[in-house]
């Protein structure tokens, strides 16, 4: 089995389609995944987490066994952390910061890159990125699949051998994560540059300086930021806008590999849902079915004086000028028909 691009969605759907057919032996599950991992020697981890029971209903029967917790649920990952393949359980799965991988899947019900962030693998805590998709049965989601990338060990080898393979590395890295990559040193000068990073920068004016190693300003400015990392805000961070493009800039540090990255990913413009607070969003649903404010204030149990108030800001954060405009936008977003 040889996984490329969307790795995360193709392992999804080849559980959920063994899990609808009844096909549920765990051993062949587990081999799935490690079968995968040695065909992609880029991947550091290939991984599933079921739902309690939501495989076989049999945890009771696997409880601390190779690829399970105390529980018995069935959440194996194989890596490679020190060359050699093996299989573990995944843990903090329901940590609302470590177990990001996990949850953000399940919860959004689509396909997510998590990260950077620090994960215990082999005994040792390893810098990671993670790609996952939610296992989707019969509309119930019942878990979730997942790829991890070392971006250490990445690092590591474009500033110790930059060769060829090494920026292949680099690029295939870059395709699965859709973000691009800058390494530095600790002290912030430029290791490596990749391809696709100097093109997202390029109608920003922000390629490296003169020597190549130096960094763009507003690179440089997010370096030097000292504030302390936070739940929200776990590593220094910069949204830069040139005309309609925009691009979030993140920086990790790895003090075990003395080395930093620049993540740049391209933004996207926030969907009307994420403009909107939730009493909005439930405002823009009955709008959307063609109630009147006074049957959104009975419905919703608050005045049509109120409605009128939520619109009024409804209108601002979306940039339109009347009821009929919002609906159209609400109902595209929401995939229903426009009327």
């Amino acid at each position: 089995m040889i996984l490329t691009h969307g790795a995360p969605d193709q392992l999804a759907a080849l559980f959920s389609s063994l899990r609808a057919l009844g096909i549920v032996d765990r051993a062949f599950h587990s081999s799935i995944l490690k079968q995968a991992l040695e065909a992609n020697p880029r991947y550091l981890g290939v991984w599933a987490v079921w739902e309690p029971d939501a495989l076989d209903g049999r945890d009771a029967d696997f409880i601390n066994t190779p690829g399970h917790d105390a529980t018995g649920r069935f959440l194996p990952v194989w890596h490679r952390r020190f060359g050699e393949i093996q299989v573990e359980a995944n843990v903090a799965i329901n940590d609302p910061k470590r177990g990001a991988y996990y949850l953000l899947p399940t919860r959004m019900r689509r396909t997510v890159l998590v990260g950077p962030y620090e994960y215990p693998m082999g005994g040792e805590s390893v810098l990671i990125v993670t790609l996952a998709a939610p296992i989707l049965v019969a509309g119930q989601c019942l878990g979730a699949a997942g790829v991890d990338f070392s971006l250490e060990d990445v690092a590591a080898q474009v500033r110790e051998h930059p060769t060829p393979v090494s920026r292949q590395l680099v690029e295939t890295m870059e395709r699965e994560m859709r973000h691009s990559l800058i390494f530095t040193d600790l002290s912030g000068r430029i290791a490596y540059c990749s391809t696709t990073a100097r093109q997202r920068l390029r109608p920003f004016g922000l390629l490296p300086g003169p020597d190549q190693g130096q960094l763009p300003p507003a690179f440089a400015a997010l370096f030097e930021d000292k504030s302390r990392p936070s739940a929200r805000r776990p590593h220094p961070e910069v949204i830069l806008h040139q005309g309609s493009r925009s691009i979030r800039v993140r920086l990790v540090r790895s003090r075990r590999i003395e080395a930093a990255l620049f993540l740049i990913e391209d933004e996207a413009a926030p969907t009307p849902s994420e403009l909107l607070s939730r009493r909005e969003r439930e405002v823009m649903d009955w709008l959307a079915e063609g109630k009147s404010n006074e049957e959104i204030g009975i419905i919703l149990g608050i005045s049509p004086h109120t409605v009128k108030n939520h619109l009024d800001r409804i209108f601002k954060k979306l940039s339109v000028d009347h009821r009929h405009a919002a609906s159209t936008l609400w109902r595209n977003e929401r995939g229903g028909p426009v009327g």
